[in-house]
């Protein structure tokens, strides 16, 4: 396989390879605990909970591609190696936004048509709102990058290096699915489903060349839950919300707490991203050859 996923040839590569998914792992623990109170002062100055939001998450993906960009350095390599490249960004990043804002109301219209959801009423046209949309929209796109680069990045190519791809797919993919199953509001079928996504996302990477088409998914997904639709993230609720809705039914029908994510429906959208990355692959001829 070559590319950036390409396996170590000998044993004391692989060795090295996992050692710098170490080093990662160590200074992203120590840059969140340098940054932790950079943010809670610039928080200060901010009244509304959905503005401190956008801080913590704008300061979090500056931090993680410093430390990609850092890494990159160290290992001679360019920073676009690590899904910041690719052909065709801006275009992957439309894509993944125009798929994830589709899939997410195909679901929610699909649970609608059950009896499982109802969308509810939507707060009246004002500039405040149209405000909390850009804020909202801007903290979004912060949080894709910076689970995208922090779970299918560096990290995920580095031991790709170390244990090849698909071993390295899966490992990343539990870690990004379990603290969704265990945290508080989420359910186990949440769990799961986002480790699917990060799967899928993985996967994109691989054959796209680039994790643009993930972050744009990625950051429509979550805004069109957190603020346009108002469900639950994971179990988490924004303040700012454009529709006020109602589920119904058993949780894992319905999501219960967790959102569409904790519905048995989410394997829908999760499955469509992977066989629509599969698809821009055919399309591109960009994959990472094997």
């Amino acid at each position: 396989m070559s590319g950036p996923f390409a396996l170590e040839p000998r044993w004391r590569g692989r060795i090295f390879a996992f050692l710098r998914v170490v080093l990662f792992v160590g200074l992203f623990a120590a840059g969140e605990f340098a940054i932790a109170p950079l943010i809670k002062v610039l928080q200060a100055f901010f009244k509304t909970a959905d503005t401190q939001f956008l801080v913590s998450e704008a300061i979090q993906a500056v931090a993680i591609l410093a430390i990609t960009a850092l890494l990159a350095r160290i290992s001679q390599r360019r920073v676009t190696d690590y899904g910041l490249g690719g052909q065709a960004r801006m275009r992957r990043f439309l894509f993944g936004i125009a798929a994830g804002a589709a899939f997410l109301s195909g679901q929610l219209l699909l649970m609608h048509a059950l009896g499982l959801f109802d969308f509810g009423t939507a707060r009246t046209f004002s500039a405040a709102l149209m405000e909390e949309a850009a804020v909202y929209a801007v903290t979004f796109l912060a949080v894709g990058v910076f689970e995208e680069t922090l779970f299918r990045g560096y990290a995920l190519v580095e031991l790709s290096r170390a244990i090849s791809f698909w071993p390295a797919t899966l490992a990343f993919a539990a870690l990004f699915g379990l603290p969704h199953a265990v945290q508080a509001g989420d359910n186990a079928l949440g769990g799961f489903e986002a480790g699917l996504f990060a799967f899928a996302a993985a996967a994109s990477f691989r054959w796209t060349g680039s994790l643009w088409f993930a972050i744009g998914y990625h950051a429509a997904w979550d805004f069109g839950e957190s603020f346009f639709y108002g469900v639950p993230d994971s179990g988490l609720v924004t303040a700012g919300r454009l529709f006020h809705p109602a589920f119904h039914g058993p949780d894992w029908l319905s999501g219960g707490s967790a959102g569409p994510e904790g519905s048995v429906f989410a394997t829908l959208p999760m499955l469509a991203v992977l066989g629509l990355a599969w698809l821009l692959r055919d399309r591109t001829g960009a994959a990472i050859k094997t």
